[in-house]
């Protein structure tokens, strides 16, 4: 399965299949596909990708696994007009909005973990993905560079299922 966000003309794809995948293709917009090789891939379980224009683009994935069973996924994703103030997060699983702000649910069926991509248009910045732990070891969790925004970066969490805001 293939899961996505998007936003402006930028999505970011994680492949969530299970089991052993013998071959696995993803096309990134099914009617340009034969002409332009740079839509589809391959390999990998996460990526990005910047399309051209605004426009509703139809991804497929086919995948097979070692024992010959195949299967082909087909869904839309719109792409519309968006513009980074300071920053924005795409994530897969996606936030949601509430009011206490962004959350995000982290369960077992993604293994604990949420792939950010934190789009920032005025430079560098990081992110400390969990307030809770030390993850750099110098006595304070609350400055910890566990990310770098501009870049996909997947975290796994500690807890089997929790909700972060």
């Amino acid at each position: 399965m293939l899961l996505s966000d998007s936003f402006d003309n930028f999505a970011i794809f994680r492949d969530v299949s299970i089991g052993t995948i013998k071959t696995k293709t993803i096309c990134l917009s099914i009617k340009d596909c034969k002409q332009t090789p740079s839509y589809v891939f391959h390999t990998g379980t996460a990526f990005t990708f910047t399309y051209p224009q605004y426009d509703k683009y139809y991804v497929s994935m086919d995948v097979m696994d070692e024992y010959g069973n195949s299967a082909n996924k087909k869904r839309a994703i719109s792409l519309s007009t968006g513009q980074v103030q300071d920053f924005h997060i795409l994530s897969i699983p996606k936030a949601s909005s509430s009011a206490r702000g962004l959350e995000f649910f982290v369960g077992k069926n993604l293994d604990n973990s949420i792939l950010f991509y934190i789009m920032n248009a005025s430079g560098t910045c990081f992110v400390d993905a969990n307030l809770a732990v030390d993850s750099d070891k110098d006595g304070n969790p609350q400055q910890d560079k566990d990310f770098l925004c501009n870049t996909l970066s997947l975290y796994t969490y500690p807890s089997s299922q929790a909700v972060f805001t």
